[in-house]
């Protein structure tokens, strides 16, 4: 039961997903239910915020997995009680494209007409929205609390781990031991020759238990190591990616391992440092060192925090080396410098010998061979990880009842108890860091039964019927968001033997991970075997794998089953008699598929399934046709009739099923009606199969325009193919269909196509490829050529294909070359040549090259007739607005959806009283007497604006408005909330405290601005003979967030001719607290670290100053600057009160002369209070460097060559950013390593605000400065969302806007509201707003 309720948050989102939908908000308004709907909202969004909470109680309250069980439900009701919303708007679109009167007559007086259904949808919702609210109110007795965190990144930590291991405990990891330190002792790993990279990487990827940090452990405690390396250090990172807590785990590990009696001194004074004093030790400490430091358990896929400590700890020497430990290939990908080392399971041997080691004491199992033999086969189902070999051996450890052994050898892992650190709980982390959208797509592979080859359009046809593909923006189709669903699983190492064929991809599950998936499905996900007996009421999807468990199962009474299928070949249902009695009973099922049935008619209830998305009867020999009613299922998207082999014809009136966009086809017709298929006009996907007597398509021709994909599997009579009539096709596949002459398409001039993937096999007569692949040119990306026979040139056109990325050719034995211009496939990735014998011998690696080649990996497959180019790359020959109003008002458009839902239901109430607006009353009665007219005074008393009349209604709303205030505020205690009274105004939102280290090579476009800065700080008195303290200059540094001023700032710290001029130098990050006692700590404390202070020194002073109080701080303080000329960054301040500043100024101006202050603003009103010289204004950098930035966020080192037509795409995305780095680094880093064009299109033609933001990407840090706003101005901001980028405000346009709709506020009754409204512009001015340039 534990599980169930894992889904809970994931359902609840989906839900609130749709009911924020456009289609069914304007469903909701029509149908008369709209309010009822936003209740259900609303009050779901609240139970929302507390389920991360429950999730964590749960296992110690069982009250509470009952309360999340019943939302669940809830939420399931929900949804199907909406899909009617959907249904209905089905059932029109059919009467009206029938153009039938007798239709539309039988559609009004049956219970779908839109009274009927209005009144029906009325009922159902009130009953949902009544059990929601009634759930709600009893979660508050269980003290739940809000937890704002999206479910993905809920952490539960594995163990911290350490270093030490006993050696002669590890089995079977020699071999991959001695394969990493061949790595590391190779002064060149990556391959460059010259050394000049200091810093290697090497990741070690593999699924949890499989031994990723021992064989780290076993590396590191290797005597070699010892010989080799200076420094031996160790950080277990897990899934906090913290950069200070890494920092100071890797200075312990420094103390620990040079100097072992003292480590513990050290690690507790570094806890107090500050990021800026940390990172001085760390590259203190690691300077000029050769060291070796192990990374494990990494988790973090954040390429800008992973760049931030790699730039920290690269300053070692030459061959220093990191090995790094994760379950994620992305992750690997993106730390990695050179190939990941993919850790393999122990052979069977190796999992024997560490279970018995395990199971028994030592020579107790000479008594038992019995049990050991039992053991055999206990260990195949762990599938070479010990983790799982220790888990079944620790728990029959000592235990020698056969029973037991014979129960854990019959039994699948997940049914068995689990500690803490068995092998489930391991691999759940990986389940745990899933995205909330992940994890219920998961679950289904636990559907299926183990070594089951899935592919990529199957788990598509599944995953997006039931509702769990979740689309980004509406734009983007759900089947492309699916496939990112599967390759993002393989990315964590929860996919093997994934096979990329393009369109197709085939891969299987780990049978551990399996475990895994059905561990966590539990009582939601059935798998039915013959063991199986009753199935939980809970139950929502169902698969049949054994074909005589339908005999003795006990099915769930439960009408809330939404799949069935029979996913093994060969098992299915003998006859309709059951298949009569589920459709009957579960009328909510949206995937059913009877594979390989034997039933001869599919029973007519078929259609009162309305909510049925999947229907397939794939490999039923014994059907001859379909009832007519099938066309009642409006909600149909996918039809599998392939193999179907007695199905004499497509049956009449299949244009009628407006929803349908996959159709599988096996058919006795030789010729289709290309009338039914013009009304498809979602059809997306058509495959033939089998279909032996058809000679044509369609009788007639006639463009399919919404055709993407087309299959021709064993037609053998198909004689043409008319491509002209798909003209939006992507996908051709042509299989065994010998009759069929590809040369009939070589129109002259050649016909340009949109394809991208084509595959052709077994085709005798071809013997050169058609022409017409040339007007493919400019999209076509994977060509797979497969048992050609008589196959003898390629010709010239395949060199024409400049997108192909995958070229396959296999079983071509006479073909004997490749076309001489092959280097002209600049994008080519993946070559295959196999079975083809000639050419085969031209390609065969030498054994020089075999031994290494880093470019071009070649492997000899099956024997010599076959060669393999892995990651291949065919190199050619060699031979009158600001820019940052755009970001700005992207930001504006993002705030919105930042509210707090309840806050924002509080809003609504008020908004709702101040539109009353008594004021109108009293201009009414100044109208009526200043009119001296009787007759309107006597209209007026007997209208609804008399003064009675008016004082019951002002009554009745304001009681009304009252009643909801009460209610939202009384809800607002469930979450323990406390009154805090404090204007809103100090918003404490920090960004992440800064250092002074930069890496000034990563640096693009700031030499100018760092030689002005540095410019100032040369010049004795840059502030002149007038105004300021001689002896202390002021220099600010104003921008927007994301500009640059803080690596700026840096830049100027780090320049070797600061060191040449001052004496000290000082960084102290003060973001929003401007706290004077912190600062002084602070500025002692870098003081300290700058001073070449021994770090165990400067860290013991820290700890004893941070327990003074002020008085001797400033003393301190004074003391350490005193004469001293000094320069002093003061990073990220936010502080405009004057009389804080000037307590600090008088506390730090007792340095030598011509010290200097440099300050980092976004505000020109901070600026200016604290300078002694003109601010530094910050510009946007220039479109190229721009685009140098983002190549080098979004490609790695080289990259970039093999993605040309990426990188002109990049040019456009770049102008967005409107010479913003943050903003390049923020799309650059999304499409690191992702070269679907399709994405980069996607993020070129989207705003950023309706991109994914991590925490330190750009919209993150602009919105600091809407966080520092005064709470009058916020909701003013937000107004320029709805004007487009580039627009010329008004003064006067703006200024009316905001008084009419309230928003601008009279301080004392007296200023007029204009005047303030003005002012509110000017302050915008002053938070860098400025780029609003107003008339």
């Amino acid at each position: 039961m534990e599980m169930v309720e894992s889904f809970v948050f994931d359902v609840a989102n989906s839900l609130l997903g749709k009911l924020a939908s456009y289609a069914y908000e304007e469903a909701s308004r029509a149908y008369g239910v709209y309010e009822d709907l936003q209740r259900i909202k609303d009050t779901l969004s609240i139970v929302r915020g507390l389920l991360l909470d429950a999730e964590e109680k749960k296992n110690r309250q069982h009250a509470l997995c009952e309360w999340l069980r019943q939302i669940q439900n809830i939420c399931y009701d929900a949804e199907d009680v909406l899909d009617g919303f959907e249904l209905q708007d089905r059932r029109k679109q059919f009467v009206e494209a029938s153009g039938s009167t007798r239709l539309k007559v039988c559609h009004f007086f049956s219970s779908s007409n839109p009274l009927a259904f209005r009144f029906r949808m009325s009922r159902q919702i009130k009953e949902i929205r009544d059990r929601l609210d009634k759930v709600a109110a009893d979660g508050t007795k269980f003290g739940l609390v809000r937890i704002h965190v999206e479910p993905g990144l809920s952490v539960h930590n594995r163990e911290i781990t350490y270093s030490h291991i006993d050696v002669s405990s590890v089995i079977g990891r020699e071999n991959d031991k001695e394969a990493i330190i061949e790595l590391l002792m190779d002064s060149d790993p990556q391959g460059y020759g010259n050394g000049h990279r200091s810093l290697c990487v090497i990741p070690i990827v593999g699924i949890g238990g499989l031994g990723k940090t021992t064989l780290a452990k076993l590396v590191y405690n290797d005597k070699r190591i010892d010989e080799v390396f200076q420094l031996k250090m160790w950080a277990c990172v897990s899934v906090d990616f913290d950069i200070r807590q890494i920092v100071i785990k890797i200075i312990n590990s420094v103390f620990a391992s040079a100097a072992p009696s003292v480590p513990i001194a050290p690690q507790e004074d570094s806890n107090h440092c500050d990021i800026e004093q940390l990172q001085i030790h760390l590259r203190r400490k690691l300077s000029g060192q050769k060291f070796i430091l192990v990374l494990d358990d990494v988790w973090n896929d954040d390429r800008a925090k992973w760049i931030e400590l790699e730039d920290l700890i690269k300053v070692g020497a030459v061959g220093s080396k990191i090995i790094v430990t994760t379950r994620s290939n992305s992750v690997a990908s993106m730390m990695g410098t050179v190939p990941s080392y993919v850790l393999e399971g122990l052979s069977l041997e190796d999992c024997l010998s560490l279970f018995v080691k395990w199971a028994f004491k030592d020579g107790e199992e000479e008594k038992y061979p019995n049990l050991v033999e039992i053991g055999k086969e206990i260990v195949k189902k762990c599938a070479g990880v010990p983790l799982a070999v220790r888990t079944v051996g620790s728990s029959l450890f000592s235990k020698f009842d056969l029973d037991k052994w014979l129960f854990v050898r019959d039994h699948e892992i997940w049914n068995l108890e689990q500690k803490k650190d068995d092998i489930l709980p391991a691999l759940k982390l990986s389940y745990d860091q899933m995205p909330s959208y992940l994890r219920q797509c998961f679950a289904c592979f636990s559907l299926y039964p183990k070594d089951y080859t899935f592919n990529i359009v199957e788990m598509t046809i599944l995953w997006i019927p039931l509702g769990l593909v979740q689309p980004i923006n509406g734009s983007e189709k759900l089947e492309h968001i699916a496939r990112e669903y599967v390759h993002e699983l393989h990315s964590r190492s929860l996919l093997q033997d994934f096979k990329d064929f393009g369109y197709i991809c085939e891969f299987r599950v780990h049978d551990l991970i399996h475990d895994l998936a059905m561990y966590v499905a539990k009582e939601e996900f059935v798998m039915v075997v013959s063991r199986t007996r009753n199935i939980s009421e809970q139950a929502k999807h169902l698969s049949i794998v054994e074909k005589d468990s339908l005999d003795k199962v006990l099915f769930p009474k439960s009408k809330s089953v939404r799949t069935i299928l029979f996913p093994v070949e060969g098992v299915g249902l003998d006859n309709e008699t059951l298949v009569h009695t589920w459709v009957s009973k579960y009328k909510y099922l949206r995937y059913v598929d009877f594979n390989d049935s034997l039933f001869e008619t599919l029973p007519k209830s078929i259609a009162k399934v309305e909510h049925l998305r999947v229907l397939g009867l794939k490999n039923n020999s014994k059907i001859k046709k379909l009832p007519h009613s099938i066309f009642k299922l409006y909600n149909l998207q996918v039809l599998i009739l392939s193999g179907c082999t007695e199905l004499e014809t497509l049956p009449r009136g299949l244009g009628k099923m407006v929803s349908l966009q996959h159709l599988f086809i096996t058919t006795k017709q030789s010729v289709l009606s290309l009338t039914e298929f013009i009304n498809l006009k979602h059809l997306q996907v058509l495959a033939f199969n089998h279909c032996k007597n058809m000679k044509f398509l369609f009788s007639r021709a006639h463009q399919l325009i919404s055709l993407e994909t087309l299959s021709l599997y064993k037609c053998g009579s198909l004689e043409t193919l008319p491509l002209y009539i798909f003209p939006n096709l992507q996908t051709l596949i042509i299989i065994d269909c010998k009759m069929l002459d590809l040369s009939l398409n070589n129109e002259s001039p050649i016909q340009k196509l949109r394809l991208k993937h084509l595959f052709i096999r077994d085709f005798p007569g071809l013997l050169t490829l058609p022409g017409w692949i040339e007007g493919a040119a400019e999209t076509l990306e994977t060509l797979l050529i497969y048992e050609l026979p008589n196959l003898k040139t390629l010709s010239q056109r395949l060199t024409t294909l400049t997108h192909l990325k995958r070229l396959h050719i296999v079983g071509c034995p006479q073909l004997i070359s490749l076309p001489s211009d092959m280097y002209h496939l600049t994008a080519l990735e993946d070559l295959v040549i196999e079975d083809c014998p000639e050419l085969c011998r031209k390609f065969k690696p030498q054994s020089e090259s075999r031994k290494r080649n880093e470019d071009i990996d070649l492997e000899d497959c099956q024997g010599k007739n076959s060669v393999l180019l892995k990651n291949y790359h065919w190199s050619p020959p060699t031979c009158n607005f600001g820019p940052f109003l755009n970001l700005l008002m992207l930001l504006s458009k993002l705030l919105v959806p930042t509210v707090c839902m309840m806050i924002s239901k509080g809003s609504k109430t008020l908004c709702q009283l101040s539109e009353m607006d008594l004021s109108c009353k009293t201009r009414k009665n100044k109208i009526v007497k200043a009119s001296g007219s009787t007759r309107m005074k006597v209209c007026h008393l007997f209208s609804s604006s008399n003064p009675l009349a008016f004082r019951f209604r002002m009554s009745h709303k304001i009681k009304e408005i009252r009643d909801r205030l009460n209610k939202v505020a009384a809800d607002g205690t469930r979450f323990g909330l406390v009154r805090i009274d404090v204007a809103p105004d100090p918003v404490v939102q920090r960004r992440e405290f800064t250092h002074s280290y930069v890496d000034a090579s990563s640096v693009i476009g700031r030499e100018n601005d760092r030689e002005e800065i540095i410019k100032l700080l040369m010049q004795p008195h840059p502030h002149g003979d007038g105004d300021g303290d001689k002896n202390l200059c002021v220099i600010p540094i104003v921008g927007i967030g994301g500009l640059g001023k803080t690596t700026l700032a840096r830049l100027v710290f780090n320049d070797k001719r600061i060191d040449d001029i001052f004496q000290l130098k000082i960084w102290v990050c003060v973001s929003n607290d401007f706290d004077i006692r912190r600062i002084i700590i602070k500025i002692i404390n870098s003081a300290f670290a700058s001073a070449s202070t021994p770090p165990s020194v400067a860290m013991a002073n820290q700890e004893d100053i941070n327990h003074f109080d002020i008085e001797q701080l400033q003393i301190r303080l004074r003391h350490k600057l005193s004469g001293q000329k000094f320069i002093l960054i003061l990073d990220d301040i936010w502080n405009d009160d004057r009389a804080k500043w000037i307590e600090l100024l008088n506390l730090i101006k007792v340095g030598g002369e011509e010290s200097k202050v440099i300050v980092t603003t976004c505000s020109n009103s901070i600026a200016s209070m604290m300078s002694t010289v003109p601010s530094y204004i910050l510009e946007g950098l220039s479109q190229e460097s721009c685009l140098y930035l983002f190549v080098k966020w979004a490609f790695k080192d080289g990259e970039e060559e093999k993605y040309s037509n990426l990188v002109e795409i990049g040019k456009e995305i770049v102008k967005k950013c409107a010479g913003v780095p943050l903003a390049v680094k923020t799309l650059g880093s999304s499409l690191l390593s992702k070269f679907d064009l399709n994405k980069w299109i996607f993020v070129r033609d989207h705003e950023i605000w309706n991109l994914e933001q991590k925490k330190g990407d750009i919209l993150p840090a602009l919105k600091l400065s809407y966080d520092e706003m005064p709470s009058y101005l916020r909701h003013c901001f937000a107004y320029f969302s709805l004007y487009p980028k580039d627009y010329s405000f008004s003064i006067v346009e703006i200024t009316c806007l905001w008084i009419a709709l309230g928003l601008v506020q009279s301080l004392n009754g007296s200023e007029k509201l204009e005047n303030i409204a003005i002012e509110y512009i000017r302050v915008m001015d002053i938070w860098q707003m400025n780029q609003i340039q107003l008339k």
